[in-house]
């Protein structure tokens, strides 16, 4: 089955979260590029900061773009939560929600405003130009109750993964995405540190069978509007 990477509540206290991989205890730096977004309902997804109050996200995670309804929450470097107001949300004006089942372009990309500068010592991750190649990674946060279950799992690209829908194929062994990583981010390693390549948008089968991403290259523009 082909669907969005949903925002889902949690049952029975069950984290649907990066399947594979390892949890981010933060050797590299990942934790001080990503959040993860609450709505007032309980849904969760994943983003990627891109400026001192700007964050990346999937489109899909929002039903209503009242920003009173979103909260940002990041952690520290001791992984201790911190939570901040939205004060705006940017959904791509050409978001196709039904874009995957009738496949045609998603343009599932979003961009989030923090009320506040974001708490400690949280950085900004470039955004990459052109397509997604090579070894990624890619980094979640789930859907479980503790904040602190963020993870990572490596993934393969090629440039010629392409959906109908714009979306990027990413492949791996070991895992990939889940429900609440939705609009997490996907990274190249770049030096010392990470460059922000994709937002991760949909899954086709089970949690980890497959992974696809919006690659931001294409949306640097809507991106810095």
């Amino acid at each position: 089955m082909t669907a969005f990477l949903a925002a889902i509540t949690c049952l029975d206290g069950v984290a649907w979260a990066i399947t594979g991989g390892v949890a981010c205890s933060d050797p590299n730096g990942l934790r001080r590029h990503v959040v993860r977004i609450v709505s007032s309902d309980g849904t969760v997804c994943s983003g990627t900061i891109v400026g001192s109050r700007k964050i990346v996200t999937a489109a899909h995670c929002f039903t209503s773009t009242d920003a009173s309804r979103y909260q940002i929450m990041v952690l520290d470097h001791n992984f201790t939560e911190h939570w901040v107001r939205v004060s705006s949300i940017r959904v791509h004006p050409q978001f196709n929600r039904r874009g995957l089942e009738r496949q045609t372009q998603l343009n599932d990309i979003a961009v989030v405003n923090a009320a506040a500068a974001l708490p400690g010592d949280m950085a900004v991750a470039p955004v990459a130009s052109g397509s997604v190649q090579g070894e990624v990674t890619a980094v979640g946060f789930g859907t479980g109750f503790r904040g602190r279950d963020l993870r990572q799992v490596e993934l393969q690209a090629g440039s010629r993964q392409m959906s109908p829908t714009g979306s990027q194929i990413l492949t791996s062994i070991d895992g990939g995405a889940c429900s609440g990583d939705s609009g997490g981010p996907i990274f190249r390693k770049n030096g010392k540190g990470f460059v922000l390549v994709g937002v991760i948008s949909w899954t086709s089968g089970a949690c980890g069978a497959m992974t696809a991403v919006t690659p931001v290259g294409r949306y640097r523009g809507f991106i810095g509007g």
